[in-house]
C-alpha cells in the first residue's frame, strides 16, 4: 500500500491538485492500493486521508503550528494500516519534524521518497516572498534527504541534496485533455495561446514585446495572442497590461482569465501555436519539464519555450527561443509554423510515453525492482552521436529498434555530441537516448597545438560522466562501438558486462597518417596505438567483429564472436537483370575506390557503349563526375547523390559493383543481392569474401586490379543467362543476412552472457 502525502490543501479544480489526482490514479492503475493524505482548512484545520479525519488541530495560532509540526498522526496511520511505501510531495518544508517523521517511517520498514518537481527552486520561491521558508529548508534539507530512499524529480539532476534521484517527466493524463480536432486556415492569420497561472518566469511579456515590433511594420498577416489564466499578483498583471496599452495591442492580445473544461477546449480549437515558458532564466532555472509543454503536445499543437526540456528539445514541432530578455521574433514563429507538415494526432502520439501511468511505474520499478532473473536485459550502447547518415549509425538504430520493439530489451544509447539534433534514422520511442554533453567532436575547432590538452580534459569529463551514468542506469551489458570510450570502459566498476563491436576491419583501423611526420614515425604511432587498443579489448568479455576474415586478423584475442551486419532495407522487389544498367553505392571517398571503378568503366565502355553506370552516394560527387567526364564517359557514368529509396535503384539495375580499397563489411553488397542482382567486387579486406560465393552468386576480383574488375563486369554483361541465374542465387543465399536471422544471433549472445553473469553472482 502507498500513502501519497501532501502538506497543503486539496482542491479538485486546482492545477496542482489535478496533477496529484493524476498521479494517485496512475499508481492505482499500476496495481498499487493508494491513499491520499492532505490538509483541510474548512472550519477547523484537519489532516485527512481519503475523506477520513486522522487529526483535528482546531483553530487559532496553535492549529497553525500543529499543521506544520504535528506529524505523529501520519506516522501512526501509516503503521496501523500497513503502509509500505510513502510518497511525499515536497513543500520545501525540511525541518526537525519532517525528519523525525521520515526516520520513524523508515524504522517501521517503509520505503520513503520525496518528490521535488522543480530543481533548483530557491530563486523561484524567494521571488514569491518565501525567503524565510527557504532559509529553514536550506538548514535541514540535506539531513532530510539522507534518510530517504530517493528523490523523485522532473529535472535532469542525478543527485539532489546528496541523494540519488528517480528522474521522471511531468506526466499527462490523456483522458482529461482533448486533442485539437482539426487544423485551422492560417492563410491570413495565426493564433497563439499561452495557458498559465501567470508569473514573471512565464515570460509572456517577451511575446507581447515581439508583437509590438511585429505590428510596427504594418504587416498584412495577423498574429493574435490568447492569454488564458489568472495573474499571480497585480505586479505581473500591471506589467503585461501596460505593454498592451502602450503599444496599442488590445486587438491582438486577448486576455481570457481562467478557463477550464469546454471553454478552454473551445479556445484551443481556435488557436494554432502554444507559448511555453520564456522566462525561467529569471529565477535561475534552465532545466525543467513543465506541464504546459506536455499539454500543448497532448492537444496536438506545436509550441515554443526557452528552457531545456529533454522530452521535447529534439521534437520537430518545437521552436526553441533563447533564454534571455530579447523579444520573441514573431516572423520566426510564423515561418516555423508554415514549414511544419505534422498533424495534431502525430504530435499527440509522439508523447505516448509521457502518460502518468508510465511515469509513476518508473518510480515503483525503481523502489521495488523486478528480480534480475525476471526483468528484461538492459543494454547501454556508446556512440558519439546519432545524427550522421553513416553505416554504423544506421545499423545501430536498426538493431536498437528491433531489440526494444520485437525482443523486449531495455535499450539505452549514450551519446556525447550534437545535443540539439535528431537521429538521422528513425528511432523507436522505446529506445532511451542519454546525452552526456561532452562535445568531443568540436575538438577540430581549436588550433592543433591546443587539441591534445583539450582532448585529455574532455576525456576526463567523459569518463566521469559515463561512470556516473552507468551506475545510475545499471545496465546488464555496456557495448562500446569502439570509439573513444574504449580507452576507459574496461576500467569502470559499475557492475555491467563490458563488450565491444567494431564496424570496421582491422585493416587500416587506427592507422595514423600525419603529413608532418616521416613514414616510420607514423608506423610506430600506429603500432603503439593498436597495441593499446588490443590490451583494452583483451579485458572485454566479448568482442564482436563483422567477418570471419577480420576475426583471423585479431590473433591476440580469444574473446571474438562473428556477427555480420543485417540487411537494413526491406523490399519484395527483384530485378529481372535485363536493363543495361550497372549500379554502385557508397560515400564519395578514397576508401570506396570510385576512381578505380571509373577507370575500369573506360574498358567496359569500349566493349559495351550501350550500358550505363550509376553511382549513388553521400558527400561531394563533383570530383568523380569530373573524372568521368574527362575520360569521355559523360553520357554513361552518372555520379548521383544518395537516393532516398536505394532499393528501387538496385531493382532497376542488372549488376552491382563494389570497388572499395577496404571495407568493414560491405553491407551494400548484401543489399544489392537481396534485390536479385549479382555483385562484381574487389576481394578487399574485409567483407566481400564472407558475403560472395565466387562464381556462384557473384564475382570476386583481385583487390585493386582494374582490368580484372572490368572483365568481371563484361563477363556478366555478355552472358545474360549467367547474369540472371547468378542474381537469383544471390537473392536466395543472402537470406542469411536478413534482420531476423542476424538479431537471433545477437539475442543468443546477450542471453548467454547475462545468464552466465547472473548465475555467477547468485553463486557468490
Amino acid at each position: 500500500m502507498i500513502l501519497f502525502l501532501i502538506f497543503h490543501g486539496f482542491d479538485p479544480n486546482n492545477g496542482i491538485s489535478k496533477k496529484i489526482t493524476y498521479q494517485v490514479n496512475a499508481l492505482k492503475a499500476c496495481g498499487m492500493e493508494t491513499h491520499l493524505c492532505y490538509i483541510d482548512e474548512e472550519g477547523t484545520k484537519k489532516r485527512i486521508v481519503d475523506g477520513t479525519v486522522i487529526a483535528d488541530y482546531g483553530n487559532g495560532a496553535m492549529s497553525k503550528i500543529l499543521k506544520r509540526t504535528g506529524f505523529s498522526s501520519i506516522t501512526r496511520y501509516a503503521i496501523d494500516n500497513g503502509i509500505k511505501f510513502v510518497y511525499i510531495r515536497s513543500n520545501h518544508n525540511a525541518n526537525p519534524f519532517t525528519i523525525r517523521m521520515v526516520k520513524q517511517m523508515k524504522k517501521a520498514g517503509m520505503k520513503v521518497v520525496l518528490e521535488i518537481p522543480t530543481y533548483p527552486y530557491d530563486s523561484e520561491y524567494e521571488a514569491q516572498g518565501m525567503s524565510r521558508q527557504i532559509f529553514q529548508d536550506k538548514l535541514f534539507r540535506n539531513q532530510l534527504a539522507k534518510h530517504l530512499d530517493a528523490i523523485v524529480t522532473f529535472s535532469d539532476y542525478d543527485i539532489i541534496f546528496g541523494q540519488k534521484t528517480i528522474r521522471i517527466s511531468n506526466g499527462i493524463d490523456f483522458d482529461t485533455i482533448q486533442q485539437k480536432k482539426g487544423v485551422n486556415d492560417t492563410t491570413h492569420e495565426l493564433h497563439l495561446i499561452g495557458v498559465a497561472e501567470i508569473h514573471r518566469w512565464h515570460g509572456f511579456d517577451r511575446i507581447i514585446k515581439g508583437l509590438a515590433k511585429y505590428y510596427s511594420t504594418n504587416p498584412e498577416y495577423k498574429v493574435f495572442f490568447h492569454v488564458v489564466g489568472y495573474f499571480f499578483s497585480p505586479v505581473e498583471e500591471k506589467e503585461i497590461s501596460s505593454i498592451i496599452q502602450q503599444q496599442h495591442l488590445e486587438e491582438y492580445v486577448i486576455t481570457h482569465g481562467k478557463r477550464h473544461g469546454q471553454e478552454l477546449d473551445a479556445i484551443f480549437e481556435k488557436c494554432d501555436f502554444g507559448i511555453g515558458s520564456l522566462g525561467r532564466h529569471r529565477v535561475g532555472i534552465d532545466k525543467i519539464k513543465t506541464l504546459k509543454n506536455r499539454e500543448y503536445a497532448a492537444r496536438g499543437i506545436p509550441f515554443i519555450y526557452s528552457e531545456t526540456d529533454s522530452d521535447f528539445d529534439n521534437k520537430p514541432y518545437v521552436l526553441k527561443a533563447p533564454a534571455d530578455e530579447s523579444s520573441i521574433d514573431i516572423n520566426k514563429i510564423v515561418s516555423f509554423y508554415r514549414s511544419l507538415s505534422i498533424s495534431p494526432q502525430e504530435i499527440r502520439d509522439s508523447i505516448s510515453n509521457l502518460s502518468w501511468k508510465h511515469q509513476m511505474k518508473q518510480v515503483i520499478d525503481t523502489i521495488y525492482p523486478t528480480p534480475a532473473s525476471q526483468r528484461p536485459i538492459k543494454l547501454a550502447y556508446c556512440i558519439p552521436s546519432l545524427n550522421h547518415s553513416g553505416g554504423m549509425e544506421r545499423v545501430l538504430t536498426t538493431k536498437a529498434n528491433y531489440l526494444a520493439e520485437r525482443l523486449g530489451y531495455d535499450v539505452n544509447i549514450i551519446i556525447t555530441d550534437n545535443k540539439d539534433t535528431q537521429p538521422f534514422f528513425p528511432l523507436s520511442p522505446k529506445v532511451n537516448v542519454v546525452q552526456l554533453e561532452v562535445n568531443i567532436d568540436n575538438l577540430w575547432e581549436y588550433p592543433i597545438w591546443k587539441r591534445f590538452f583539450i582532448y585529455r580534459q574532455k576525456m576526463r569529463i567523459y569518463k566521469q560522466r559515463m561512470e556516473r551514468c552507468l551506475k545510475l542506469m545499471r545496465p546488464d551489458i555496456t557495448i562500446s562501438m569502439l570509439r573513444r570510450e574504449i580507452n576507459f570502459l574496461p576500467d569502470l566498476q559499475d557492475g555491467s558486462i563490458k563488450m565491444g563491436e567494431i564496424h570496421f576491419g582491422r585493416y587500416k583501423y587506427r592507422e595514423t597518417n600525419f603529413n608532418f611526420l616521416p613514414s616510420f614515425a607514423n608506423q610506430l604511432i600506429s603500432r603503439l596505438w593498436m597495441l593499446q587498443l588490443t590490451n583494452k579489448l583483451k579485458r572485454l568479455q566479448q568482442f564482436v567483429v563483422l567477418t570471419y576474415e577480420d576475426a583471423k586478423a585479431w590473433k591476440e584475442l580469444d574473446n571474438i564472436t562473428v556477427i555480420p551486419n543485417p540487411i537494413t532495407i526491406e523490399t519484395n522487389q527483384q530485378s529481372d537483370c535485363s536493363s543495361h544498367s550497372v549500379v554502385a553505392v557508397g560515400r564519395y571517398t578514397y576508401q570506396k575506390g570510385f576512381d578505380l571503378l571509373i577507370k575500369a568503366w573506360e574498358i567496359v565502355h569500349q566493349k559495351h557503349p550501350d550500358w550505363i553506370l550509376d553511382i549513388y552516394g553521400g558527400g561531394d560527387n563533383a570530383a568523380y563526375q569530373q573524372l568521368a567526364d574527362q575520360a569521355g564517359l559523360h553520357d554513361t557514368v552518372k555520379c548521383n547523390p544518395l537516393a532516398d529509396d536505394i532499393s528501387t535503384k538496385y531493382v532497376e539495375s542488372s549488376i552491382f559493383v563494389l570497388s572499395s580499397r577496404f571495407e568493414g563489411f560491405g553491407l551494400v553488397i548484401a543489399e544489392a543481392m537481396l534485390c536479385g542482382i549479382p555483385p562484381v567486387s574487389f576481394a578487399c579486406p574485409c567483407g566481400p569474401r564472407d558475403i560472395i560465393h565466387d562464381g556462384e552468386d557473384g564475382i570476386l576480383c583481385e583487390n585493386g586490379n582494374i582490368s580484372e574488375l572490368a572483365n568481371g563486369i563484361c563477363c556478366l554483361i555478355e552472358d545474360e543467362k549467367k547474369r540472371k541465374e547468378m542474381g537469383a542465387i544471390a537473392a536466395k543465399n543472402i537470406q542469411r543476412y536478413r534482420l531476423d536471422n542476424i538479431m537471433q544471433q545477437w539475442d543468443h549472445l546477450f542471453q548467454g552472457m547475462v545468464s552466465q553473469d547472473r548465475n555467477t553472482n547468485k553463486e557468490e
